[in-house]
């Protein structure tokens, strides 16, 4: 079965219509971007509910409008901007690598120590500076921020990786997956606690649908709840760590999803994956 989400994409489905809407039905808080579908709108403009010129394929993305949540991630200025691509039935943010993000300006998480954090990404390249953020809920990082997280492509310069963070009090549990050499599009699922008793309940990630054990830097036990702290896409903060690649999609929930599957193959399908 083939469904229209406007703006010229169809997407194809197992099973029933997914619909994201389902995981923020209990007033959960998050967001999503997801760029070419009809739960957001993209304006070339920086200036939030002000923006009124809406992207097309190959414009600057200035604002982008999450109509799910009802938030805004806005760039911080005209050259930060990412491009909007469109290709096949696809689409798809482009940050180049250099000073291109978005960022909402707060998302208030502190009632829960539980996340669940779904991207379908391609990134371009392991040839970084230090590492690259595709996206980070945090105002300085994980390592700084108690009740934060990032997620990394790669997690340090030249290496074949994606890389998943999350802090509670009491430290920062890691996880890095290697055998993904640039250039590489997958689907990231990660499930997150910022109150964990070992390394492995404070953090397991998802590739490709299936759990991957990755290589681990972990403190044994962290407490307390998320924070309410900005979400960086393709930078920390901002000012460093650029991401050079495509975002499909990105969601970010506050709560467990105790099946992740359904939202999974929504993002395979809206970056052209198979698997």
């Amino acid at each position: 079965m083939t469904i229209s989400l406007g703006l010229g994409i169809g997407v194809g489905y197992r099973s029933e219509r997914y619909v994201p809407t389902r995981l923020f039905r209990s007033g959960e808080k998050g967001f999503c971007l997801l760029p070419g579908t009809h739960y957001g709108r993209m304006y070339q403009e920086r200036t939030g509910a002000a923006a009124t010129t809406l992207c097309s394929p190959d414009d600057p993305v200035g604002t982008y409008h999450d109509l799910i949540t009802g938030l805004y991630a806005t760039a911080p200025s005209d050259t930060a901007r990412p491009t909007y691509r469109s290709s096949a039935g696809l689409h798809w943010l482009d940050f180049d690598g250099s000073n291109d993000t978005l960022s909402v300006s707060s998302i208030d998480m502190s009632g829960t120590g539980n996340a669940s954090v779904f991207t379908a990404v391609a990134k371009g390249t392991d040839t970084v500076t230090v590492a690259a953020v595709v996206g980070e809920f945090a105002t300085v990082s994980p390592s700084s921020n108690a009740g934060a997280f990032t997620l990394l492509a790669p997690h340090t310069t030249g290496q074949p990786t994606f890389g998943a963070q999350v802090s509670g009090t009491g430290g920062v549990n890691a996880r890095f997956y290697a055998s993904n050499a640039a250039p590489v599009t997958r689907v990231l699922t990660a499930a997150m606690k910022t109150t964990a008793t070992s390394s492995t309940d404070a953090l397991s990630v998802r590739v490709n649908g299936a759990t991957s054990a990755g290589s681990q830097v972990a403190t044994a036990s962290t407490t307390g709840n998320f924070g309410n702290y900005p979400l960086w896409f393709g930078s920390r903060a901002g000012s460093s760590l650029f991401f050079g690649g495509d975002i499909y999609g990105y969601i970010v929930r506050g709560a467990a999803t105790s099946d992740p599957v359904p939202t999974e193959q929504y993002l395979e399908r809206l970056s052209g994956l198979s698997f």
